[in-house]
């Protein structure tokens, strides 16, 4: 259950790490919008040779397989060194055509966009060779840009609110042309079409669905089909495609707190769907015979239940599945992929038969975001998976027991938990001792350091099992008598749960150990709490140090270094920070300067800084998440290595 938790509450907060960060456009760009991107042509220093089309739009329809090659995505965030999404070209069988990832690094040098964020891949038009991905310069959303990876070219298609304060809900690429729908925060639609002529120039057109956007300004547009990676990139969809393909498509909104579904077809007739009537959910598919839905009172898919079926032909709605404790993760070719654990299984939409495609072994020390572990290309599935301490993409051939991963020469990145050493997964629960009911629940992952990387590795483990022995002293449960029993047997007691993992470890300087273990705890109510610790040990003596042994100065100086470098933050990211405008700097310095330790065991060091990380709640409210600062090592003790200096 803690972990569909964990995936429920963190995956807003993730995805707000999803940007691509600049500093200065230089010559090599020069479209500030639509209106200007016209007057470009071969002339300029833009590779613009022309789009490679191998395959019409036609041929895509009804559901045949593409000729036409895929990307494999992989966003990275959290890790350090992650900014730039790891990108693999597949073709239609699955089978790797090229490693993109430094073409797009280059790519972006080139035209001087430093980034340094993350750059999010929204959507890859397969058809054309095309990424869009929306950018970020200088903390500030610069609108779509469409990255032509294999010809070195990019192109802005549009400013960041050239067509008023909207956002993006949808896009696709479909019959020559790209779609683009947008919404306020009123829900008021307007669609955007875009042709591509020579040059690699987005030329803004007229759209057909006026009208039908006009009639449903107070929907919401179901997309089809449903796909998990949309909660953390752009959803794939287009009015246009819908109407043409199936005829219709499916909105919802709400009458008198009543949430009513219609079929709207192109010309704005409007059919109430009256067996869905005032379901709470998502519509995560639909073509010309059949709805698919997957009922949650939060209107989400990720939190559903149940799926049903609404059959045009026998006008009748029917339960087809329970996905109760697990995540509907993708609709794909009339079949509905869901994830039990982490294992993937396929539901047939046809014939209903439910069957495993592949048991996944979840391993202690290798910490994925949940949309990473499976992609669905072309009617081929691939999984991330371990061989060797490296993450890799695999081909998953087969089913079930006949399954076999089929490693297709695609690696994501080193699992350093398992190059440097091993990872044990350990699990602790506490009853209450007068009613036995169980109280709390813990999973810790104990990390122990190999031999050959320390001569005081087995000094290194010995303090890393203590601190997983404190963790359990710490959080058994303590009853004096039995008042609390009460509560414990209510229908609505949850418990207490609390996950330590341990997502990095670094070897810094050949001489230090760094081991990265956050922790996330639920005891009920809307979310649960998160943060980190991380441990540095001396890899020569074996002793745990903390930043008290790399700082020259005092406590009231390293407090002053830090709260300094917030305010420092606050003037780069001010939306980050919400405090009291009339002294808010001296307000934030105080509260940083109190909370900042130079003992803290939220520290995290790397190559060339240390980042300290302020907890949630510790500078802003839960939905602000945690506020970090770097400190060069140069500026902490002159030193462009983490170096002791104590």
């Amino acid at each position: 259950m803690i972990k569909k938790l964990i995936f429920i509450t963190c995956t807003a907060i993730l995805a707000l790490f999803f940007v691509g960060c600049g500093k200065e456009i230089g010559p090599n760009y020069e479209n500030d919008n639509v209106a200007d991107n016209s007057s470009n042509d071969e002339s300029s220093s833009l590779n613009v040779s022309s789009l490679e089309m191998t395959e019409s739009t036609e041929d895509a329809k009804d559901g045949f397989l593409n000729d036409y090659d895929y990307l494999l995505t992989y966003s990275g965030y959290g890790d350090e060194d992650g900014v730039y999404p790891k990108l693999y070209l597949v073709d239609k069988n699955g089978d790797k055509k090229e490693d993109l990832t430094d073409r797009l690094i280059n790519l972006l040098m080139e035209n001087n966009i430093n980034v340094e964020g993350m750059i999010r891949p929204d959507y890859y038009a397969s058809d054309i060779g095309v990424l869009f991905t929306e950018l970020y310069f200088d903390g500030k959303p610069q609108g779509l840009f469409a990255i032509d990876i294999r010809n070195n070219r990019i192109q802005k298609v549009f400013s960041q609110y050239e067509f008023g304060t909207y956002f993006i809900d949808c896009m696709e690429y479909y019959d020559n042309k790209l779609y683009v729908l947008f919404y306020d925060k009123d829900d008021i639609k307007i669609e955007k079409e875009f042709s591509i002529s020579d040059g690699f120039v987005f030329d803004l057109e007229e759209s057909d669905n006026y009208e039908v956007l006009q009639s449903i300004d107070d929907y919401y547009v179901e997309k089809s089909s449903y796909h998990f990676s949309d909660l953390y990139s752009r959803k794939v969809f287009s009015l246009k495609r819908a109407f043409d393909e199936i005829g219709y498509v499916v909105v919802t909104g709400y009458d008198n707190g009543v949430q009513r579904y219609f079929k709207i077809e192109p010309d704005g007739k409007k059919e109430e769907l009256n067996l869905l009537h005032d379901k709470k959910g998502n519509v995560i598919y639909y073509d010309k015979e059949k709805i698919i839905f997957a009922a949650e009172a939060f209107r989400s898919a990720e939190y559903a239940t149940d799926v049903y079926s609404l059959d045009f032909k026998n006008n009748k709605l029917d339960k087809i599945l329970d996905v109760s404790s697990k995540n509907i993760f993708d609709v794909d070719n009339n079949k509905l992929y869901y994830t039990d654990q982490y294992s993937l299984h396929e539901f047939d939409l046809e014939d209903r038969t439910d069957k495993l495609v592949y048991s996944y072994e979840e391993k202690a020390g290798v910490s994925l975001p949940y949309n990473e572990y499976y992609q669905f290309k072309n009617g081929n599935i691939f999984v991330s998976d371990i061989k060797d301490a490296e993450l890799k993409w695999f081909r998953i051939d087969g089913y079930s027991d006949d399954a076999q991963l089929i490693d297709i020469d695609c690696p994501i990145k080193t699992i350093n938990s398992l190059k440097y050493g091993s990872v044990e997964h350990k699990s602790f629960e506490g009853n209450c001792p007068f009613c036995g009911v169980n109280v709390w629940r813990g999973d810790y992952e104990l990390f122990s350091l190999n031999k050959e990387y320390s001569k005081q590795a087995s000094k290194i483990n010995k303090a890393l099992s203590d601190k997983m022995e404190e963790f359990v002293d710490n959080s058994k449960p303590y009853a004096e008598d039995e008042t609390e029993c009460d509560y414990h047997n209510d229908d609505g007691y949850y418990g207490y749960e609390e996950e330590f993992r341990v997502s990095d470890v670094r070897i810094l300087n050949d001489k230090f150990l760094a081991v990265e273990m956050p922790e996330f705890s639920y005891g009920g109510g809307p979310h649960g709490t998160y943060y980190t610790d991380e441990y540095i040990f001396d890899l020569e003596t074996g002793e745990e140090l903390s930043m008290e042994n790399f700082y020259p100065g005092t406590e009231d100086e390293f407090k002053t270094l830090i709260a300094g470098k917030i305010l420092e933050d606050r003037n780069i990211n001010p939306d980050h920070y919400a405090v009291d405008e009339e002294n808010g700097e001296e307000k934030l310095y105080n509260e940083a300067y109190e909370r900042a330790s130079i003992d803290s065991s939220n520290i995290s060091y790397y190559d060339d800084h240390a980042t300290y990380c302020f907890n949630v709640y510790e500078l802003g409210s839960y939905a602000s998440g945690e506020y970090k600062v770097d400190i060069p090592y140069e500026e902490l003790n002159g030193n462009s290595k983490l170096t002791r200096n104590k």
